[in-house]
């Protein structure tokens, strides 16, 4: 019975899929620690498979890491409403691939912003980077910091 009641509690580890809450009736997930096309691939089917009433808002992009991206790419195309990217070298290359309307911000503040502007009720503001942190912040715990910063000021 602890197992049962722990798990019915349990919001998942800081920065994997980890819920946020709801704001204004926006669903919000921290996938803070997908640094790769594949990590925020499984991000966006996990948010796809369990949020299926309103769209996702991605916030994704970063530093590249030399991976491949168009498979990404192809998700974002297929299963997410919007995107803001992050700038970054690998946000250079994934926006080559994506062929999809996006916007491209300079701060995580100005992403969380568009995706507010975006959402609807119902909606998911998955942030899943994709990529990693560098050039923007120190490292990909700062920059969780401030994610989660954001949302709680809201």
């Amino acid at each position: 019975s602890k197992i049962r009641q722990t798990l019915k509690t349990f919001s998942g580890l800081e920065g994997r899929l980890q819920y946020l809450g709801k704001k204004k009736g926006v669903e919000i997930i921290n996938d803070n620690n997908s640094t790769t096309p594949e990590a925020t691939i499984a991000g966006i089917d996990a948010v796809y498979k369990k949020y299926k009433n309103g769209k996702i808002i991605l916030i994704c992009g970063g530093s590249d890491k030399g991976l491949e991206s168009k498979g990404l790419a192809n998700y974002i195309k297929k299963f997410c409403g919007n995107v803001i990217l992050l700038k970054g070298s690998g946000t250079e290359r994934l926006k080559k691939k994506l062929k999809k309307d996006f916007m491209e911000v300079g701060n995580l503040a100005s992403a969380v912003g568009s995706a507010f502007r975006f959402a609807r009720k119902d909606d998911v503001i998955l942030f899943s980077p994709g990529f990693a942190s560098f050039g923007l912040f120190a490292n990909e715990y700062e920059r969780n910091d401030e994610f989660i910063r954001i949302i709680r000021r809201l």
